[in-house]
């Protein structure tokens, strides 16, 4: 929880940051950024009607979702859904969602074009064609470069962090994938961390 703080902070685009879990169609929030909820609980999804296909779709074809505007009495908001798969057996152990402020939706959208020359041009494409195609289509585009930014973020975000960090299937308590900082820390390549179980590095601590 205390990380998923430290995650909004450094990115000032992020209002909330939470993993949610589907089980029997029901979906948990497991964890969230909100230092002031501290227990697990059920996302009603009727109340975001926009979700309320999504999320079991990202859970079931593993891909990302960007979706919005949501409107409510705490404000406005895109959220995009990232499924975190298992990358053993190619399942999904959960989703992360992160939800952005609609009034810094136009801010993302010009720091986004200022790239390098080539994206800048495919940019400008994209406004000409926008003419014929619509505003919709336009902002299509840039959400889908927003969400393969996203995507690099979060795993530079996790490779680099100085913390050690452990992915675990919650089932089984097989490690799946870890950090540089665990890696320099136990003394285990990647490879071998992925053969082992939480269960023998508790005992060897």
């Amino acid at each position: 929880k205390l990380q998923m703080q430290e995650n909004v902070t450094i990115m000032s685009d992020c209002r909330f940051v939470y993993i949610l879990n589907v089980q029997n169609d029901t979906v948990i929030v497991t964890v969230n950024s909100d230092l002031h909820c501290t227990q697990p609980y059920i996302l009603h999804l009727n109340q975001y009607p926009l979700s309320q296909n999504a999320i079991p779709t990202v859970y079931n074809t593993k891909k990302t979702i960007f979706l919005g505007p949501y409107t409510n009495k705490t404000g406005s908001w895109f959220s995009c859904y990232i499924p975190i798969i298992n990358h053993k057996n190619g399942a999904t152990l959960a989703i992360m969602g992160v939800d952005i402020d609609t009034r810094t939706w136009e801010k993302i959208i010009l720091r986004n074009s200022a790239l390098p020359i080539f994206l800048i041009l495919f940019a400008f494409t994209l406004i000409i064609i926008s003419f014929s195609l619509g505003r919709k289509a336009l902002l299509q585009k840039q959400k889908a470069i927003f969400i393969a930014e996203s995507e690099k973020r979060f795993r530079n975000m996790f490779n680099n962090h100085k913390a050690m960090m452990l992915l675990i299937d919650p089932q089984t308590g097989n490690i799946f994938d870890v950090n540089s900082a665990a890696v320099s820390f136990y003394g285990y390549t990647k490879e071998q961390f992925c053969a082992m179980n939480i269960s023998q590095i508790v005992l060897m601590e």
